[in-house]
């Protein structure tokens, strides 16, 4: 898909995806840019090919910085590591609400240590109380991606990118353009 489905299908503002793309900001990489057209071109802006999945993970990336979440490059990490984490653990659409949580860690000299998990709420916690020590723990955000996927697929549908009883989660897309 083109650059205008994918602000659609995240519902990024045109300019903040302009910002993210020409900054290297946004949580996947951009393959096809033409280097026939200058990037800042009409052309140049339109040259992309995205999925399905890359509109999942920068609705998950608007979803982490939303209303004073995190900041953009903790957000564009746990955004850029969700979909491979969740289509690791969940090739097909889960029983119940599964989320992203990003684990960031007290500062370590210029460093920010973080941790991605994913699973569902209670798995989450556990998993969290397993592999952290919990007074180096600084902050825990969560993002329901099951919800995410749900936002993300019917505007795929308008799209003809996908049908409307397509069973998978926006997380396995990756090769729907």
């Amino acid at each position: 898909m083109k650059r205008r489905a994918i602000i659609y299908l995240a519902d990024c503002e045109e300019k903040r995806f302009d910002n993210y793309l020409y900054n290297d900001r946004l949580p996947f990489f951009v393959t096809s840019l033409s280097e026939l057209h200058d990037p800042e071109s009409e052309k140049g802006k339109k040259r992309a090919d995205y999925s399905v999945c890359n509109a999942f993970e920068l609705r998950m990336m608007l979803e982490f910085t939303s209303d004073g979440g995190i900041d953009v490059e903790s957000a564009r990490h746990a955004a850029e590591n969700a979909a491979f984490k969740l289509a690791y653990a969940f090739q097909d659409q889960p029983d119940t609400d599964v989320f992203v949580a990003l684990v960031q860690f007290r500062k370590f000299e210029d460093l920010t240590p973080r941790a991605i998990f994913v699973g569902t709420f209670a798995d989450i916690a556990a998993q969290i109380a397993e592999k952290t020590d919990a007074p180096e723990v600084q902050r825990v955000v969560m993002v329901n991606a099951s919800e995410v996927s749900r936002f993300v697929l019917p505007r795929a549908v308008e799209f003809d990118l996908i049908n409307e009883y397509d069973p998978r989660p926006a997380w396995v897309m990756d090769g729907i353009y």
